[in-house]
Parts: structure tokens; C-alpha cells; sequence
């Protein structure tokens, strides 16, 4: 941007140092033959202008845009620490209660990924559908801690419960999810994973 400025601005500057003054206030000087090439060049810089006018407020209104949308949840005051090692994998238990014993945590949970990042990238077929027509939705793991931490609030049904046992099968959908299947009332309403036999 700045380097087209500085073109857009150099053809001015240099034309108007080349005027004599005396002759402009006498009003003998004239365009020449070269009137022609000012007019375009004119012309062309006021369009330019205008362009980066309008692109720094389609930006500026971007920027707005992402800054005040609601995301579903609230992503202050969180701390994401990756599980990247074996021992973090095998004793994730343990290290979300010593976590959760430190003054000042409020919630702790344990997810494959955090919103907005990329999903596990299996294939799903919902209730009514089939693998021509089927959305494609990303998908999450979580675990029953999530929507405290994160702060999400349920439109309808429940969160997980770590003490029922069918929930290990159980999903959580989101309104999105929720219109691109059609579903009005999402409760009750099956989900496969037929790639890790759910």
C-alpha cells in the first residue's frame, strides 16, 4: 500500500515542479500536446485512490465483524496445553486433577482439539441420510468438562455425564450442524461413525 502511494503521488509532484510559476499567473501557459497522458495519469490515480478507499473499508468492516461476533463461547481467561506425549496421553487423568487442585482454575477439561481447529476428519452418516447426500460435519472430541470450561450453553437436551456409560456414544451437535441436517428437534436422533465402529 504504501509503495502505491508513493506512485500514485510521484507523477503530481514531479509535474508541478516542473511549472514556472510567472507564466501560470500570466496565463501563457499551455497542456501542450502531452494533455492527453496528464488526464489519463490523472485519471488513473483518482481510481486507484478510490480503490484503496474502498478496500481499507471492506477491510476495516471485516475486522469489526470478527472482533464483535459471537463465537459460542467465551475464549477468555483459557489456557490450551497441547498433548503431545506419551505420558500426557497415558495419564491425562491424572494430570487434569493436578490442574484442577491449583488455586485459581476454575474447570479443566480435555478435548481433541479446541473450537476452530481442524477435527479428526472421519466421516459421519446422520439419521435420514445417506453417503450421497450426507453434510459434511467436523467433529470433536470432548469430554464432560468442556462446555463448563468453555463457557457454551445448551439450546436443548444435556451436557455429557461421566457416571452413564452410554454417553461414550453420545454426540453434542451445534445449531449449524442442526440446520444443514434439517433437524428442528435433535434429540433422540442417531449419528454413525461407522470408521471407529460407533
Amino acid at each position: 500500500a504504501l509503495f502505491i502511494s508513493i506512485l500514485a503521488g510521484s507523477y503530481p509532484a514531479f509535474y508541478l515542479s516542473s511549472l514556472k510559476p510567472s507564466l501560470v499567473i500570466k496565463g501563457k501557459w499551455s497542456p501542450g500536446g502531452k494533455n492527453i497522458l496528464r488526464k489519463s495519469l490523472v485519471t488513473f490515480q483518482f481510481a486507484l485512490s478510490s480503490l484503496l478507499v474502498i478496500a481499507a473499508i471492506i477491510i476495516q468492516q471485516q475486522i469489526h465483524f470478527i472482533e464483535t461476533r459471537s463465537l459460542g463461547f467465551d475464549p477468555e481467561q483459557i489456557l490450551t496445553v497441547p498433548i503431545q506425549t506419551d505420558y500426557l496421553k497415558t495419564n491425562h487423568e491424572t494430570v487434569r486433577r493436578e490442574l484442577e487442585s491449583i488455586p485459581g482454575v476454575l474447570s479443566v477439561s480435555i478435548s481433541g482439539n479446541q473450537p476452530g481447529g481442524s477435527d479428526w476428519g472421519i466421516p459421519s452418516l446422520a439419521e435420514g441420510f445417506t453417503d450421497e447426500n450426507m453434510p459434511t460435519l467436523r467433529v470433536m472430541a470432548i469430554d464432560a468438562g468442556f462446555l463448563e470450561t468453555f463457557g457454551m450453553e445448551i439450546l436443548s437436551g444435556r451436557s455429557f455425564d461421566d457416571e452413564r456409560a452410554t454417553d461414550s456414544a453420545a454426540y453434542l451437535i451445534n445449531e449449524e450442524a442442526a440446520r444443514q441436517l434439517g433437524w428442528t428437534d435433535p434429540i433422540n436422533k442417531t449419528i454413525s461413525m461407522t470408521a471407529v465402529d460407533r
